[in-house]
């Protein structure tokens, strides 16, 4: 399980993820499984904890260092074409290992689809209602505050723009090879869009080898930090993807 890297694409073989990644998550038979998507997010936590240079964020000019590891992503509240996305985000501990990722992107996710509406929704419900010239003072307001250093806390605690990295596993539902846009809202710099599984080619020696692999694909606000920052960064994840065990 390693990858290579080529034009700002990352590809990580896949191959025994299944005999890797299960024995170091000891749940009880009814907990919930680990997957591909999982390890991903707990090897990008473990490596923003590790690189702090790239767990910050640019806000009026100015640099600042979050003080924990927040990722965001979306799923849907069924596997219905009709039904809406739930976006989710979680704290990710520099304690934490898989498991206990995995416990809580189930819990999280289970809260979203079967709990009751939690403040965010309500937030974005509210704003669904406003007239446009309105909604759009609403955001210009809500742009000033945070410029200012004046946006409410409850409001950040519970916004999945303001977190360290925004995953979107669009290699579930099949998508391959797209790039994430940065958000003009929030203060998240770093977008991470998980391909599909599917076979690539690998030169091993001098021998060519086809294997299943999936690519990750990295949006960056440059002004966080540089590119050698960002490459010490991906060869930390790549420990960390490779050897899940260790981690």
């Amino acid at each position: 399980f390693f990858f290579q890297a080529e034009d700002g694409i990352r590809d990580y073989k896949v191959t025994g993820v299944q005999t890797c990644a299960i024995p170091i998550y000891r749940g009880g038979p009814d907990a919930p499984k680990a997957t591909l998507f999982h390890l991903i997010l707990h090897g990008l936590g473990r490596t923003l904890h590790e690189k702090p240079g790239l767990n910050r964020f640019v806000s009026a000019r100015r640099f600042y260092q979050r003080r924990g590891v927040q990722l965001s992503f979306a799923a849907k509240k069924s596997f219905d074409e009709s039904a809406p996305l739930l976006t989710v985000k979680i704290d990710m501990p520099a304690a934490d290992g898989l498991g206990d990722t995995v416990a809580r992107v189930a819990g999280a996710v289970g809260e979203g689809r079967e709990g009751p509406p939690r403040a965010v929704d309500k937030e974005a419900s509210l704003l669904a209602t406003l007239p446009d010239f309105l909604l759009a003072a609403v955001i210009r307001i809500g742009r000033a505050l945070d410029r200012w250093n004046l946006m409410p806390a409850a409001m950040i605690r519970t916004d999945p723009m303001y977190c360290s990295a925004f995953v979107a596993n669009l290699g579930s539902v099949g998508l391959d090879r797209t790039w994430h846009h940065l958000f003009e809202w929030g203060n998240c710099h770093l977008f991470c869009v998980v391909g599909r599984v599917k076979k690539h080619l690998f030169i091993e020696g001098e021998t060519p080898v086809v294997r299943d692999a999936v690519q990750l694909f990295f949006t960056f606000d440059e002004r966080a930090n540089d590119g050698f920052a960002c490459m010490r960064a991906l060869q930390s994840l790549q420990v960390l993807l490779e050897s899940p065990g260790e981690s």
